[in-house]
This record gives structure tokens, sequence and C-alpha cells, in this order.
């Protein structure tokens, strides 16, 4: 669990990622690709960050 939040919280590099708990690259990219969907399924929606094209003053007040 620490595992996918914490990608999904920094969305540091493989690299970074298998650094810090002890896997290669391809390993790190193999658990974000099945950790996420079981994630997503348990939340019930995406994880995926929120669009933000703002293009006028307007559109940010709005959004905040």
């Amino acid at each position: 669990m620490l595992f996918i939040l914490l990608y999904l919280k920094c969305y540091p590099t493989y690299d970074l990622q298998g650094l810090l708990f002890g896997l290669d690259r391809t390993r790190v990219c193999r658990w974000v690709k099945i950790l996420l969907p079981v994630l997503e399924m348990t939340l019930g929606r995406e994880c995926v960050l929120p669009a933000r094209q703002i293009r006028s003053a307007e559109e940010f007040f709005r959004a905040f």
C-alpha cells in the first residue's frame, strides 16, 4: 500500500522508487502497473491528476 501511495503522491522516478524499496526499475514498473488498477478498483474511481488548463482569472477563481 505504501509503495503505490508514495508513487501517486510524489511521482518519483522508477529508479528512486526502486532505491527506496530495494527493487530494480523494471520491477517497480511492473508493480505500479499491477497495483494501480487494484487501488482504483478498491476506491471505485481512477487515480489521475486533475485537469488544470486555466486560461483566465475567472476560471482560476471558479476552480479555487
